[in-house]
């Protein structure tokens, strides 16, 4: 009788463990209690602070609590006005006292993986403008992508990707912006996935839907990668391409791929590009 109920209990405790695991996703975390997750990860607390609250949720929500941090980088990009090209605002060249706009901001996190040899990917972005500009108005970010490149000596894990998108209004009325709006994973095609033309053996794209007007936008994408080749490098590659209709407002573009790197194409209208890499020890 004591073994059989010593078998049911452990039974029971492992059925709510794996429930906790099951239902972690669905936990309300406070910004005190995201911010302690990370920094217990190894995170520093001004990169921490530095994230907005639905990166945090986003990260800790697909990949639990218990975080192991690599590292991360942030860079700013803004549009030359006359060109629209999107330029690092590393290489711009100001005034000390004067602090560039920026039109256009690229996160890209890394976190260890469940085994040794996997990295967990986080690429973010966020359109700081609306209003002007091929990304920001009249047509939204349609057809734009955001592709994630790996090293050769890496695979990505099957399963492992994921994305989740926001969005906020400009109320012209009054000239503000409203809260931010989870729209999950139906600003991207292809349900959250890669586009179909977006897997490869170097790395994964997504293809972005939203085309309204008179909105900002952010979004996180993420997969875990393994390494395969011990003498590989430990780098990745964040890319952002923006869509350029043709004067018929018809727009095509083909991918090519290689290792830590994606080219764009364009078969009508054309796109500008803006690139992060991030590399680890």
């Amino acid at each position: 009788m004591r073994k059989l109920a010593f078998s049911f209990l452990t039974l029971l405790l492992t059925f709510s463990i794996l429930s906790i695991d099951v239902y972690a996703s669905d936990v309300k975390y406070s910004e005190q209690e995201l911010n302690e997750i990370l920094i217990d990860s190894g995170m520093p607390e001004y990169e921490v602070n530095a994230y907005d609250f639905d990166l945090k949720e986003t990260i800790v929500k697909n990949s639990g609590e218990n975080l192991e941090y690599v590292t991360s980088s942030t860079q700013s990009f803004i549009r030359n006005e006359e060109t629209g090209e999107l330029i690092n605002t590393s290489n711009i060249i100001t005034p000390l006292a004067a602090i560039p706009r920026s039109d256009l901001i690229f996160r890209i996190t890394v976190f260890n993986g469940a085994t040794s040899s996997q990295k967990q990917i986080y690429g973010n972005f966020e359109w700081l403008t609306t209003g002007k500009g091929p990304s920001q108005g009249p047509s939204g970010i349609k057809d734009d992508r955001f592709s994630i490149a790996i090293p050769a000596g890496w695979e990505i894990q099957s399963g492992s990707y994921g994305a989740d998108m926001y969005k906020s209004f400009f109320n012209i009325s009054n000239a503000t912006w409203l809260g931010w709006v989870n729209d999950g994973t139906n600003g991207f095609a292809n349900g959250g996935k890669p586009a179909s033309d977006g897997y490869s053996l170097y790395g994964a794209s997504w293809e972005l839907t939203p085309a309204n007007i008179n909105y900002r936008y952010k979004g996180t994408t993420w997969f875990t990668m393994r390494k395969v080749n011990s003498s590989a490098v430990n780098r990745a590659i964040v890319s952002y391409m923006e869509a350029k209709s043709n004067p018929l407002g018809q727009f095509g573009v083909s991918l090519a791929w290689k290792a830590l790197e994606v080219t764009y194409t364009p078969t009508s209208g054309s796109v500008n590009t803006a690139n992060q890499d991030i590399t680890w020890k």
